[in-house]
């Protein structure tokens, strides 16, 4: 029997030769695409609530333009700001905040009985969406192995993509039922409260990059090391310092 050989692939290790985790990269993929699932949903699931709810709280023509038209806005304003909070406050605080507007939003929107209340609830749809799908894209860039850089940031697009193909198969699946529509804008959110619980799990890393920004370089280069190879890690560094 040879006792250095176990079972499975083997554990990663960093310069020292102890084990390292490779949870940590797991979970920055998971939350990033459950993140990319519900942003998506909340976008295609609309596409059949809007024209259940149009009769059901009786809106002109314009104030559904209006409703569908006013989250495309928030979202060109929640993606900058949202990438001025993920500066300041750190990616991960501010995916909380993002995952915490599209709950909100979600019940806002199932529970409306006015015309003011779905705006205001597209309105903060829309700054969730935005400044979600603006975070992600950083973070997702800032963990990533330099040589799957652009596989794992497409899979955002992949799932955001197959997230609105989930809002249309729940509406094709929900329409006709008593308060139909209100289930397809309430499903919405199961997605933010699955990302916020991904989200704290003590594997899931801080952005090294932010850790940098903040001056701390030797965090910066500890979070890198379980997220790729301590070499790639320290070159990574060494970019970041040089920009």
């Amino acid at each position: 029997r040879h006792n250095g050989a176990a079972a499975g692939a083997p554990a990663r290790r960093n310069s020292r030769g102890a084990s390292m985790p490779i949870s940590a990269a797991l979970a920055a993929r998971i939350v990033t695409s459950v993140t990319a699932l519900a942003d998506g949903y909340d976008m295609g699931s609309t596409s059949g609530a809007i024209v259940l709810l149009r009769k059901d709280i009786e809106l002109t023509s314009s104030q559904v333009g209006a409703v569908v038209a006013i989250a495309f806005l928030a979202m060109g304003i929640g993606a900058p700001v949202g990438g001025s909070f993920a500066d300041s406050i750190g990616r991960k605080k501010t995916l909380a905040l993002t995952y915490l507007l599209l709950f909100i939003a979600s019940l806002m929107l199932a529970f409306a009985t006015s015309f003011f209340q779905l705006l205001v609830g597209r309105v903060v749809l829309g700054l969730g969406i935005g400044g979600g799908m603006s975070v992600v894209s950083t973070y997702m860039t800032e963990v990533s192995p330099k040589a799957h850089r652009g596989c794992y940031v497409g899979l955002e697009d992949l799932f955001l993509v197959f997230g609105i193909s989930v809002g249309y198969a729940t509406n094709y699946l929900l329409a006709g039922i008593p308060h139909d529509w209100r289930w397809m804008l309430g499903i919405g959110a199961i997605g933010p409260m699955l990302a916020m619980g991904f989200l704290c799990m003590p594997q899931l890393p801080e952005s090294p990059r932010w850790e940098m920004l903040q001056g701390r370089r030797d965090e910066a280069l500890r979070l890198l090391a379980e997220l790729v190879d301590v070499d790639e890690a320290r070159c990574m560094l060494q970019e970041w310092e040089n920009e």
